[in-house]
């Protein structure tokens, strides 16, 4: 197994060279930050490995409205009601299971029947953006990079309302990465805060993988600043790492909250 392993990396390794590709970062603090466009598809490289090694120990699985199927999309101008749950099946492989559904209500029902707290999430995230626009938030760091500070006392007042409700301030230790596998050269990270209405800086659009360290936690990940356009949540036991790349929340976080 670990000859095949080393066979396929090395064959990322070469396509991936082949590729005529620009690898520079474009970061600002005002715009959202993309990475230029490859000309091959590194995407579909990443795909071609993710099958191949299905039989060695990792899968993806997507549904819709709980009937498996070969992918999904998402939505860039809408929320999108996925939950990405990292598991084990029968066999001890690891699994991504990615799971959309169509309508808000039937994504709340089974986050719940999951005893995933969905429903906070949204009246967080709904609490948050109705400030946001009331004290036009988002013009404000637009245009000057900055927000008051009565932003952070009510975003840390309500998010407490919420996840932290008992006064039991649960901490949960969440690593954000680059690049899947474990940190070192070429794969950076960064510990995450309870709560970024933004990305730390050059952070934008950059996230590949999620690391829990607790147990039965999550993160709520949005494409733009200020917790809009929701992409899913991430959700799993600790102590183990949920790859994206592959997938299309790969490179996506604008903002997001952890999910206690």
């Amino acid at each position: 197994m670990k000859n095949n392993i080393c066979f396929i990396v090395l064959m990322i390794f070469l396509t991936i060279l082949s590729c005529n590709k620009d690898e520079t970062l474009t970061i600002s603090p005002l715009k959202e930050t993309t990475k230029n466009a490859v000309v091959c598809n590194p995407d579909q490289v990443i795909n071609n490995v993710v099958e191949q090694l299905s039989g060695e120990g990792f899968i993806i699985k997507y549904y819709l409205d709980n009937v498996e199927v070969s992918g999904i999309t998402l939505d860039n101008n809408n929320d999108n009601w996925i939950l990405w749950l990292g598991k084990l099946d029968e066999n001890s492989n690891e699994v991504l299971e990615i799971r959309k559904f169509t309508t808000k209500n039937d994504y709340l029902t089974y986050g719940e029947s999951l005893s995933i707290p969905v429903t906070k999430s949204v009246e967080f995230t709904d609490a948050m953006r109705e400030y946001v626009s009331t004290n036009n938030i988002v013009e404000q760091f637009e245009t000057y990079g900055t927000v008051p500070a009565s932003y952070y006392e009510f975003e840390t007042l309500t998010y407490n309302r919420y996840f932290n409700s008992n006064g039991g301030n649960r901490n949960i230790w969440v690593g954000l990465y680059d690049h899947c596998g474990p940190a070192g050269e070429g794969n950076s990270y960064i510990a995450m805060l309870k709560t970024y209405p933004f990305m730390p800086p050059s952070w934008n659009n950059r996230v590949s993988q999620v690391e829990i360290v607790g147990i039965y936690a999550g993160v709520s990940i949005f494409d733009k600043t200020f917790y809009r356009v929701y992409l899913g949540t991430v959700w799993g036991t600790g102590f183990n790492r949920k790859c994206l790349e592959g997938t299309t929340l790969d490179n996506k976080m604008s903002s997001g909250f952890q999910v206690l």
